[in-house]
């Protein structure tokens, strides 16, 4: 088997919400949409997303997606938290963490979360 390429397909309840509202939030670009999917891309991923309950996913997985997230990396998460807090619905606010990152989260209108993640090195003193 050869690979040539790879994405996540997550499904949600609105898939062209969710990719306009990705398209606009963070700049992705649709590169197929229909009314039951649409596929984005960005620097470096592509991403599916799905209408729940469509024909062409088993049976035991037409559910939203559940306890996933889009996690996006930025070269400077406080610029973005700055550029656009006002617009998004935080889930949490732009933090550093011990583990090395400074991030958010934003949830997304159809409920997707969103975490934006700045690495930072090497892990904070505790």
């Amino acid at each position: 088997m050869h690979i040539t390429n790879g994405f996540t397909l997550m499904t949600v309840a609105r898939p062209l919400e969710v990719s306009a509202y990705l398209q606009e939030a963070f700049g992705l670009r649709a590169v197929f949409e229909a009314d039951w999917y649409a596929q984005l891309k960005g620097p470096g991923f592509e991403l599916g997303v799905i209408a729940e309950g469509h024909e062409s996913i088993p049976p035991d997985h037409r559910e939203v997606v559940r306890g996933a997230m889009l996690t996006l990396e930025v070269a400077d998460a406080a610029q973005a938290f700055e550029q656009r807090r006002a617009d998004w619905e935080l889930v949490h606010g732009l933090r550093d963490e011990v583990w090395g990152q400074r991030h958010f989260m934003v949830r997304t209108p159809v409920g997707l979360v969103v975490d934006v993640v700045q690495p930072l090195g090497t892990p904070l003193p505790a």
